[in-house]
This record gives structure tokens, sequence and C-alpha cells, in this order.
């Protein structure tokens, strides 16, 4: 594998990245290194967090891909910061830019000490990978056992699974977060080895809120100051945050806050809904973890905890399918059956979601039985151990691959399994079909001698590189959308008035290449073309679009059917519209049809791609009737495939191909007698002068979007928009072109 750093990364502390030829030996001094251990970046796939106190107030941070001296590596040296509860050095580091699924080395210098190696390795992009979950282990300077029991079921799972990629906690992994010898004592590697080569990704309990001699909720920053999860939870007081692993966004609850009022599970609640949007598409499972339980695990009531259980959750999970929601804080392990509206539901229904609570690790007090005889709502649980008692420990693992997710549960006494479960996977990441829109959508923008080149910022992604080359193949840019956050090339130094051709090469995250041609321009602003769009009149085709032109720059339009020329339109006024049915063509699923703009030296000024996007009419007559349902009949049998926009329209249980799955719910939709199966939206993304998303917009078909307003640019006045945004008919990106002062 490659050297890996192609960007240096975020940082919560300041670190200065330096060079250094020269290996240091691990060496233990006066200076005390403690707590260190690596947390999930928002993308484990190119970034890990790292965390670790030290009595020192500066520390230096040796990274280097495994297999290579550290001298070849990189070198950050880090200031500490003083917390207001504990007495030590707390240091947070973040790197990004790193390779999938590769293997780092690192190690800590503080003062006159030095730590081991320690090992972190990347996740993949969508490969099978297993993850180990436990909780509630409490523990303190006294419970050696717990970390003995912890350790044992690790290497039980170890055994049976080959290895696990992840450790996910949901909550008191230590009896009092205030306590730092709790701490300590968790990560101390003779203890608890799993740490020095192994993510660990953990939510907070009632416990971690507990001060060193309290047993009350005092406040997070205890759990704050050890743990080095992605920044990017609701607010800064809460302890929540996300990330995406392979195939599955995590979104990690803190279920304390959200206890004290209505007003924070609604802010949680609309942070969970914009998690899922913005990541839809990245992800094939979605898992949701925190402390609180969400049944009562001892009475079987579905209210347990009025603002983090179950009944303030459900619906909300319903709505985004939830494949699993993961709890602590009982001690008592129970399996839900698959619940969807509020019901249950068999476990390959394509909906609904598994809730879960964990075993404790180690036992809190001798006997005492959570045997509860008559429980409420038997048929809602798929497994409640009867026999639970507070000294049972227990662990498990998950196996995640593209067929399903595999779960085995472990009982500590008997190192047998107690439960297992397999959960059919529900949805699909199909990188083909995405490959088509991100090649259709790109596009050009100029600002005098400066251009971009864009692409749907969707779908950014997916994309590994993208490379933008002249007509004789010289490289004018090259950008990495996926790792630095962007979907815009910024080409310089180009000469005014002038049409020509550019290739983009996009190399997109499974290792497939697509280029595409498109023509650019540095004319500047020739007014706007709106609203195109193909229809059926019969079977035959009818194109319509608005213009609105200035400056004299177009002077004709040109329709093209994939590369047919079927009309031209020599423009005699600056607006109007043009809306013409044409007897000689024929509508296509598959085809492209192009609006072409022209100046009079036949330059291309400006262009625009379009599928019919009529939902479910696969016999093109203008409407969805039972005649669609013979048309894809014919369709899968003799072979042909939907592709690009013609697959995302008509793709109806998202599988990533059309077929037979389809068919069925068209059906359904025609014996409830619906016009179409779902509203034509299209998504509107604006970008600002940096090429950052200034707006998304669900912008209905023949709407228009809300212009936002942009940010001020020192040194430049906003022109105009590099696309309308009146009459939606594509999904669009729309960039805000400027001009210098």
């Amino acid at each position: 594998m490659k050297n890996c750093f192609k960007k240096i990364v975020t940082f919560a502390l300041v670190c200065l990245v330096v060079f250094f030829a020269f290996g240091i030996n691990a060496f233990a001094g006066t200076t005390k290194i403690t707590v260190v251990w690596s947390n999930p970046g928002e993308d484990c796939s190119n970034e890990v967090m790292f965390s670790w106190q030290s009595t020192n107030s500066k520390s230096d941070f040796y990274f280097v891909e495994k297999g290579k001296d550290f001298s070849e590596g990189k070198a950050y040296k880090c200031d500490g910061t003083q917390t207001d509860v504990f007495t030590t050095y707390s240091y947070k580091l973040a790197i990004d830019g790193l390779e999938p699924a590769t293997t780092y080395q690192y190690k800590i210098s503080s003062g006159d000490t030095e730590t081991v190696i320690y090992e972190v390795t990347t996740a993949s992009v969508a490969s099978s990978f297993n993850f180990a979950w436990f909780s509630d282990m409490h523990i303190h300077t006294g419970s050696t056992n717990r970390i003995t029991y912890t350790n044992d079921l690790l290497k039980k799972i170890t055994q049976e699974s080959g290895g696990y990629d992840m450790i996910l906690v949901t909550g008191d992994e230590v009896s009092n977060g205030g306590n730092y010898s709790c701490y300590e004592m968790l990560t101390d590697l003779k203890n608890n080895p799993t740490l020095q080569t192994t993510m660990w990704a953990c939510v907070p309990g009632n416990h971690s809120y507990y001060s060193a001699t309290e047993s009350s909720l005092v406040t997070n920053a205890y759990y704050e100051a050890m743990t080095n999860h992605p920044d990017n939870g609701y607010d800064k007081l809460s302890s929540s945050f996300w990330f995406l692993y392979n195939s599955v966004l995590f979104v990690g609850l803190d279920s304390l806050t959200i206890q004290k009022s209505a007003t924070t599970i609604a802010s949680q609640q609309a942070w969970f809904r914009k998690v899922v949007e913005q990541n839809e598409g990245r992800y094939q499972y979605l898992i949701v973890f925190q402390h609180y339980p969400w049944l009562n695990a001892l009475t079987g009531a579905l209210a347990a905890g009025y603002y983090s259980g179950y009944k303030a959750w459900y619906e909300i999970f319903d709505e985004y399918n939830v494949d699993l929601a993961l709890a602590g804080d009982y001690h008592t392990y129970y399996r839900s059956n698959k619940l969807y509206q509020n019901k249950p539901v068999s476990i390959d229904n394509p909906n609904g979601t598994v809730y879960m609570g964990a075993r404790q690790i180690g036992g809190r007090a001798a006997g005492g039985s959570y045997y509860i005889k008559d429980r409420q709502n038997p048929e809602y649980f798929a497994c409640r151990l009867d026999n639970e008692e507070s000294t049972t420990s227990g662990a498990g693992y998950f196996t995640v691959t593209s067929e399903g997710i595999e779960w085995k549960m472990y009982d500590h006494k008997t190192m047998s399994v107690v439960d297992t479960m397999f959960l059919p996977a529900k949805r699909s990441i199909n990188w083909n079909k995405y490959k088509d829109v991100v090649a259709d959508s790109t596009f050009f923008t100029s600002a005098g001698t400066t251009g971009y080149v864009n692409f749907n910022t969707t779908y950014k992604y997916y994309v590994d590189s993208m490379t933008v080359k002249n007509s004789s193949g010289n490289v004018l840019a090259t950008v990495n959308p996926a790792l630095e956050n962007k979907a815009t090339a910024l080409i310089s130094n180009l000469s005014t008035n002038t049409a020509f051709d550019l290739k983009v090469e996009y190399v997109f995250a499974d290792g497939d290449k697509k280029e595409v041609t498109i023509s650019a321009n540095t004319y500047g602003n020739y007014g706007e073309v709106y609203g195109f769009n193909v229809t059926s009149l019969s079977g035959k085709l009818n194109a319509s679009f608005n213009y609105n032109l200035k400056n004299n720059i177009i002077s004709k339009f040109e329709i093209y059917q994939d590369n047919q020329l079927l009309d031209t339109y020599n423009l005699s006024d600056n607006s109007g519209v043009y809306n013409k049915t044409l007897d000689s063509a024929k509508l296509d699923l598959n085809a492209t049809y192009k609006l072409v703009g022209k100046n009079s030296k036949g330059e291309i000024i400006f262009n625009a791609n379009k599928q019919y996007t009529f939902y479910g009419d696969l016999d093109l007559s203008g409407m969805f009737d039972i005649g669609d349902i013979d048309a894809s009949f014919s369709e899968i049998t003799s072979g042909k495939t939907l592709t690009g926009n013609a697959l995302l329209l008509n793709d109806f249980n998202n599988d990533g191909l059309f077929d037979i799955g389809d068919v069925i719910i068209m059906y359904k939709a025609v014996k409830e007698n619906k016009i179409s199966i779902k509203n034509n939206t299209y998504t509107v993304v604006y970008l600002d002068f940096d090429g950052n998303v200034a707006s998304t917009q669900e912008v209905k078909e023949g709407e228009n979007a809300t212009t936002p307003t942009f940010a001020s640019v020192s040194g430049y006045t906003f022109e105009y928009l590099s696309a309308s945004d009146k009459k939606v008919s594509s999904n669009l990106v729309i960039k805000a072109v400027y001009k210098a002062n």
C-alpha cells in the first residue's frame, strides 16, 4: 500500500508537523503517559482520532505505516490542554487522509517517557468486518476480575471469529468517570492489551457522569477529557457523534443529556435526521447505540427511559429504517424481534429495527436474580435470558457482510454461545448506478481567467479522485473529493472569451474509472436557460425549455437524442419558450437528451442533459397504468438493463437493479389507482465561492428553488448563478459566480 499522507489533518489541539530522521527506543521515566487509545474518525477508512493524558505539557506523536521505519513517517509536536476535571494534560489528535484497510503504528514521547508501539487499522470501503460489543464493565482499581472477564471473552471471540476490527461499548466502561484511576486501569495494557491494536468506540453511561466519589450525574466533562470521538454531535454540550465504518453508519447517542427535557430530545432527533439524510447512499446498514435501554428487559415495558427509550425513538427509526439499536445499563441481555410500526414483524421484513441490550461484565453484586415470571409484551422479545443473575457476564460480536449481519452472544461461565441472530440486508450500496450520475452532472463555470469543474456534491464520497485535462492531455487539476470533502476542481490562468473542451477522469472508491468530455468557455454571463424537459405525447418526444439571455452570446439551440441531432432553434429574441413535439424522435428510457446553446462561431456555451423522468412510465405513454406492468416484464425478460437516471427513477426497492421486486411495487401502485408511484422531486445544491455547499433543497418538478444568500467575499462581487434555479426539471448543482473587483 502506497504512502498514505495525502493530506494532513484536523487537529483538536495545536500540532506542528515535522519530518524526522531518527528513531526513539521505548523507555519509562518520571513523566506519566496514560489513557492512550484510538477512537473512530468520521470516516474510519481515512481518519482516526487519538487521545492520551500526560503529566507533561508537551508531547511528540510519531506515526507511520506498519512495515516502515518511524523515520519514514511523521512527527506531530503537540501541546496539551489542562481541563477543569483532571490535573493531567489532555491531548487530542485527528489524522485523516489515510489509506483504507491499512495498518499504522504510533507511539508517544512526553518528557522523559515514551510509550510502547501501538497499532490502528483503518476501515476498508465496503468489505466484510467484525466488531465486538459489550457494556457496563464498571472498571475501578478493585475490579481486576472485570478486566480479566473482558479479556477472556475477547479471546473467545477471536478464536471463533478470527479477530475483530473494532470494539463498541454502550457505556459505563468505568465505575466513576471523575476517578482518574478508573481510566488508568481500563487502558493499562497489562490489563487490557486489546487497546494496543484496536479502535474503541464508546458512548457515555451514567457512571461516566459520576464524580470520583459520588453516584449521581455531575458532568460529561470526564468522558470528554478521556476520549476523542468525532466532534459532530448536535451541540457542544452533548457527547453524541456519528461515524462510518465500512458499510455501516454508526450513530452514538448520549442518552444522559436527553434525560433532562423534551427540548433536548427534540434537538437530538433533529440532528439524527440530518445525519442520516446527509449520509444517504454512503451506508448499507444503520446502527444506533446508546447507554440507557430501549426496552425494559426486567418488566418487558416499552417505555424504558421517557426521553431516551423505545417510545421516544421507534417512529423515527421506522422512518429511516434503522437496522440495529444497541444499549446497555440493565446488565441483563435481551434481543427484541424486529419491530416495525410498534409491532413485531418477521426478521426478513424489509422494514423494522432489532433492539438489543448488553450483559454487564464482572458483576456488581453477588446473587440476586433478575428473573421476573410475568413480563409484559412477551411477543416483542426474541430472546431474554431468564436465568440472568447479577454475577453473570457476557459479550458478543457482529459479522457484517453485504448479505446481512450475524450476531453471536457468549456466556463467560461456560464460554458457550447463548444467542445467535442473522439480520438480512435490506438496502445495498451499488457503486455502478452512481457513476453515470456523477459523470452526467459534470459542468464548468468561469469567473474571468479562473474556471471550476464541478459535479454533484451529493456523490463526492464515491469519488477517490477527479483529474481535469485539456484536449492535449495535460493535467490542469487533480482533487480527491472523498478525502477533501469537495466536488470542485480549480483551474487558473485561462484565456477570456474562448471555448474549449476538457477531459475529466473520475476514479471511484471501488477502483473503477470513468472519463467524460465537457464543453467549457470563458465568455461569462450569457443569461439563463431553464426548465429543460422531455415528455411523452402519444409516445413521441415533446421537448420544452425557457430562456432569458444576455450579452448576445448564445445565438441558437440544438436538441439531441444521445448524439443524434433532432432540432435546431435559431434565436430571434432574447427571451421566450420552446415547446415542440419532434415527430422524428421516439422516447427511449435509456437515452440522454441534450440541450446545447451555441454562439455564432458554433462554440458550445450552454448544455444540459435530461432523461425521461415520469416515475414508472415504462411504456412511455405519458401516464402510469397497467401497460407499464407489461412493459416492465418485457424489459426484464428481454435482458435489457436500465442505467443512470432511468435506474435511479425506477429502482423502487433501492437494491441497485430493476427487477421483479420493482414490478411488484408497481403492480401494487396500479391496484391502488396511484397516478404515479411518487412525485418527481429533484435535489438542487448551491455551491459558494469556495465550492462548499451553501444550501441543499428538494424541489418538486416545475417549481422554483429558493436562492440562498451567499456570503460576501473580500475582493469579489457576486455576479450570477451558473445555472437557473427556476422551473426545476433535473438534479442541479449551481455555483455562485463572482467577478474580481
